[in-house]
């Protein structure tokens, strides 16, 4: 029997360009124009053979992309660079498999097989700048398609150290090649490199000023460092750029959201949920935001995807006089969410992968002004669910820290280190060891920033997300971390 199986993938990951999509056909015209059958093992004593085919959407053979054969738990089974437009996997155990191509100038593709079976993926762009993008790095010689391939999967995997091989290698075959700029920006980015990652942004867009990626990376690492203004210019030429882009107006929207131009932001907001439909879900808080602040707060709560969130008892010192809760500075912050069930898994074999929990901190001046600042959450457990039609709803608890401002780090670590020398024996540490002693107390600190926040809580379960919650609180001074308690020697 002959099926037909359509896929259409995109990437969450907003530092990796959406740019590759694909049909997989499991019964279609492989590249020599015969027809490749589907099939299935009929005897478990038997191996299993894939066989890959990669063309682009007006049936040219497709060459240069990683294909990867994944296995039911997940792990790499086998990678083949693809140099002819087929890769061929024999002699595999007869299981279930997802094969996974990546293919510079296109956006992500993946299919789930039951071997043995002969897959057709139809590989094209999605915009006019992918297609002008795809044309660009059919340029390149197959060995440098070859590496920016597998650089792409390396930093989708977030495998940071085989990322750096591949860029390395693009480094001398095409340095001055837009795309490898770009992704060298992506490699500093998730290696904590912004001042490395922007600077390799900015090249691309010196050899690309239409490149819509490294605009929109330029734009959102404005928008972290608060200047809205040059967020704004960035955002808009990566909107006009390509009109259709949903990610180019999420950013707006955010852009004028910070802003305080709900008005614009609202208008935005609603046209990247309608260009990017359930991949723009992650917009959702933010229509809901802009929503409440223009006075429509019953669209706002129909829109939102509320989550049950709160402080733990633990966590909370004292109250203010109207009642908000009160932290410690140098004491734990826990929270708590809850949202409806996910639907417990049926099929033999699957599980449901836990919750996780990211944070979206803003600073509330006394005028009611909001300034983002940096969050981090720190997962400490999660449960619930169950089987039944009205499951309990699933928790997850996680502590928030909301760290110091770096020249408040740099002066608190100075004066741990210190007070920790003075209670050694004498020992005279060299310069370098005492640097290097001051790099690893930096780390080391753990004191809140003092202040009143504001705190969204995304509950997400991948990608998806499952619910947001608001905690508002204020951070007391108790204390300072430096006269917590000193380990016995330096960390040098």
């Amino acid at each position: 029997m002959k099926f037909v199986v359509l896929i259409s993938i995109m990437v969450g990951c907003a530092a990796i360009p959406p740019i590759l999509s694909a049909q997989g056909l499991a019964s279609l015209p492989n590249s020599t124009g015969a027809r490749a059958k589907a099939g299935a093992l009929e005897n478990l004593g038997e191996r299993a053979t894939v066989d890959v085919y990669l063309k682009t959407a007006d049936g040219a053979p497709l060459k240069g992309a990683v294909v990867t054969l994944v296995t039911f738990t997940g792990r790499a089974y086998r990678q083949l660079n693809s140099e002819a437009d087929v890769a061929h996997f024999d002699d595999l155990a007869p299981s279930e498999y997802r094969v996974n191509v990546v293919a510079p100038g296109y956006q992500f593709a993946t299919l789930k097989v039951d071997a043995s079976a002969k897959l057709v993926f139809e590989l094209h762009p999605t915009s006019t700048e992918d297609v002008a993008l795809a044309a660009r790095l059919a340029a390149l010689r197959p060995k440098a398609q070859q590496q920016l391939g597998r650089a792409m999967e390396a930093l989708r995997a977030d495998n940071t150290e085989k990322a750096r091989r591949s860029l390395d290698s693009l480094q001398r075959l095409a340095p001055n090649h837009p795309e490898v700029n770009y992704l060298l920006g992506v490699y500093a980015s998730k290696t904590h490199d912004q001042e490395h990652a922007k600077s390799y942004w900015e090249r691309t867009l010196e050899l690309d000023p239409r490149h819509m990626q490294a605009l929109l990376s330029l734009s959102q690492s404005a928008l972290d460092e608060n200047d809205f203004d040059r967020a704004l210019v960035l955002a808009l030429s990566a909107a006009e750029t390509d009109p259709s882009s949903w990610r180019a107006h999420a950013v707006l929207a955010s852009t004028y959201s910070r802003k305080n131009d709900y008005a614009h932001a609202l208008q935005h907001a609603e046209r990247a949920l309608a260009l990017g439909n359930s991949q723009a879900e992650v917009v959702d808080p933010l229509l809901a935001f802009a929503l409440a602040s223009s006075g429509n707060k019953n669209r706002a709560v129909a829109v939102l995807k509320p989550a049950s969130c709160e402080l733990a008892r633990q966590s909370i010192v004292s109250r203010s006089s109207s009642g908000l809760a009160q932290v410690s500075n140098v004491g734990g912050i826990q929270i708590t969410c809850r949202v409806p069930a996910r639907p417990f898994p049926t099929k033999p074999g699957t599980s449901r992968s836990g919750l996780k929990a990211e944070t979206t901190t803003y600073k509330v001046s006394p005028d009611g002004s909001k300034t983002l600042v940096l969050s981090e959450a720190h997962l400490s457990g999660g449960g619930g669910g169950g089987f039944g039609s009205n499951p309990e709803p699933e928790w997850v608890k996680f502590y928030i820290h909301i760290p110091l401002e770096s020249a408040e780090r740099d002066v608190e670590a100075r004066r741990y280190l210190e007070k920790l020398e003075k209670s050694m024996q004498p020992k005279e540490l060299t310069e370098q060891e005492h640097q290097r002693a001051l790099d690893r107390t930096r780390d080391l600190v753990y004191q809140h920033r003092v202040g009143h926040f504001q705190v969204e809580c995304h509950i997400l379960d991948g990608d998806r997300v499952m619910g947001v919650g608001v905690v508002e609180l204020e951070v007391l001074f108790t204390g300072r971390f430096s006269d917590l308690g000193l380990p016995a020697s330096p960390p040098v």
